[in-house]
């Protein structure tokens, strides 16, 4: 082959015909070894074994649950990322000659006689397959770089990242030179030296600025690119468009009543363009970055300016994505005077959701922009609660206390429903009610407890004081517990997305006394024992097995005592009767 090589660079003298030839790595010995040859085999092992790596790179990085954002591009960059992105990617396209080489392949054309003379095992459908391979495992590897370059956040992270493609792009270049050393076998080591010392005439003379062309054009789809991804962050489409928020209200009493969700807020700012506020579906309260001390704060006012009058902050970040700090630790500002803070034990910051399996596993809703849409008869923050198995009745347990302080409170609670049947909400938990004196008698939720309270004190601005005018109260806007101006009970914590979290308030572990007339006033003086429990057992509900001591759901849909026993839900266990107690 060696000698075959030298004759044909003396007739190529004497023609003078432009040469050319092939690139040092095994892309090479796909197209000048014969097929299922020992080089071929090895040109094609390493091809194949570089696409396995860009492939599995790529299928372990892409999320394809998360449909807002399956590629896990960061929400926004620091100014040194950017910088840092920028020159990888001009490094990653100035290293990249697969796709160059390749193309000047095709630009040079595929000569018969020639390559016929100069390689024993040429073809034209070899230089093709040869070529096209080369071209594809070139494309593949850029778009892996780019892939890792938009989705780091920092600058170390991007570099190592971008080393550790940028040498599995080269894995043919190195392989080609092992094999020249002979560590791949005599087979491949003479192929390299074919390789190496044969030139073979071509159609066409790739010039200089060909190559520079294919530089350039390359960079310049990398280049729009980047561009999309980053006016994308500047739009925020990475960042998560709804949050939900639960607020630890044991410092701050009132601060439970702005738990809820907060939408996506795109504030213009040419200094500062990347940051996003994040502002209460109920119109009160903000997320937003304070720059100079580095930390997410929380404002009730709704100012221009994040580091002024807030109450709630985070621990020092330069996080762009506010969910990326759900673990960390968030402070409430006791003593704005002093700036003395406590940090809070039960609060929770998340995307509203990310996949539909979020929302009640994907059967009773669908997950859009980050916020749950229930299907027809369920409700909740996750839709996880269903209008048919919600309890229509509550009634206090008769082995416990009845509400009772400033006056006795109703002991039998009926769930609140508009007129198409759908349940009234406040934070997304259902409304009980009941008439007495001059208002309503109401158990509602505040965003973290549920309370008692009554229409005449606590809502005095209802136009009237019966079922209508709460409902048009309630349907009117979004309902924020701060409006409420008197209550006498509050329960224990009900933490979002925990058991405890249910659409009705029978799963209370405790209630308290409360004094105050508000809940930024109130405060706990005792507990009480107090107990409610679902009152119907008909229809949807006679699965719950509700009906205790072998008692069974009667056909107007409460519980049929017998034997003795006694209570809303035969709950009371019949003893020193004669019957029973055995």
């Amino acid at each position: 082959n060696s000698a075959k090589g030298i004759a044909l660079r003396k007739i190529l003298a004497k023609e003078l015909r432009p040469t050319s030839q092939l690139s040092e790595d095994t892309f090479a010995f796909l197209i000048s070894a014969r097929f299922f040859s020992i080089p071929w085999l090895t040109g094609f092992a390493v091809l194949v074994f570089k696409a396995a790596i860009f492939t599995l790179m790529l299928l372990n990085l892409i999320d394809w649950n998360n449909k807002s954002n399956f590629m896990g591009v960061p929400a926004s960059v620091s100014t040194p990322v950017l910088i840092a992105q920028m020159l990888a990617l001009i490094i990653a396209v100035a290293s990249q000659d697969d796709i160059r080489t390749s193309l000047t392949y095709y630009y040079e054309g595929y000569d018969h006689r020639w390559m016929g003379q100069a390689f024993d095992g040429a073809s034209k459908l070899k230089w093709f397959l040869g070529s096209s391979g080369q071209f594809l495992q070139g494309v593949l590897g850029l778009y892996t770089t780019f892939y890792l370059i938009v989705t780091s956040d920092e600058v170390v992270s991007l570099l190592l990242d971008f080393t550790a493609v940028e040498f599995v792009v080269l894995l043919d270049n190195a392989a080609f030179e092992v094999a020249k050393q002979g560590f791949f076998g005599s087979s491949n080591q003479m192929q390299t030296e074919l390789v190496v010392e044969t030139e073979y005439p071509i159609a066409r003379d790739a010039s200089p600025i060909i190559q520079i062309l294919t530089l350039v054009l390359t960079f310049c789809a990398v280049l729009i690119g980047w561009i999309y991804f980053f006016s994308q962050q500047v739009r925020g489409a990475y960042t998560s468009q709804t949050l939900y928020v639960q607020f630890d209200d044991n410092v701050k009493a009132e601060l439970g009543a702005y738990s809820g969700f907060y939408s996506l807020h795109i504030k213009p700012n040419l200094l500062n363009i990347q940051r996003v506020r994040y502002h209460a579906d109920n119109g009160d309260g903000y997320f937003g970055y304070c720059v100079p001390s580095k930390i997410w704060t929380f404002s009730i006012d709704d100012g221009d300016d994040p580091c002024e009058d807030y109450i709630v902050h985070s621990d020092s970040t330069q996080s762009f994505d506010i969910t990326d700090l759900d673990s960390a630790s968030w402070y409430v500002i006791a003593m704005p005077d002093t700036g003395r803070s406590y940090e809070m034990t039960n609060f929770y910051l998340n995307s509203g959701c990310t996949k539909d399996y979020h929302c009640g596993n994907g059967i009773t809703g669908y997950c859009e922009s980050n916020r749950c849409i229930c299907s027809r008869g369920n409700f909740g923050a996750r839709c996880d609660y269903a209008v048919r198995s919600t309890c229509p009745i509550v009634q206090v347990d008769e082995e416990t206390p009845i509400f009772s302080a400033s006056r006795d409170y109703a002991t039998e609670y009926d769930i609140l429903k508009d007129d198409t049947g759908h349940v009234v909400q406040t934070y997304h938990h259902a409304v009980y009610f009941k008439p007495s004196g001059a208002g309503l008698d109401l158990v509602l939720f505040t965003g973290v407890r549920w309370v008692v309270t009554n229409t005449a004190l606590g809502m005095p601005e209802l136009e009237s004081h019966d079922r209508e005018g709460l409902l048009k109260y309630l349907q009117s806007e979004p309902y924020h517990a701060t409006k409420l101006q008197f209550l006498e009970y509050y329960s224990n914590e009900v933490e979002f997305d925990t058991p405890d979290d249910t659409d009705e308030p029978t799963n209370i572990a405790e209630w308290y006394r409360v004094t105050g007339t508000s809940l930024a006033d109130s405060s706990k003086v005792g507990s009480v024992t107090t107990r409610l429990l679902c009152a119907f057992c008909g229809e949807r509900f006679i699965d719950l097995e509700l009906c205790q001591n072998g008692n069974s759901c009667g056909e107007n849909g409460f519980c049929d005592c017998a034997n003795g026993a006694e209570g809303v839900n035969c709950q009371i266990t019949p003893l020193g009767n004669g019957r029973c107690d055995e």
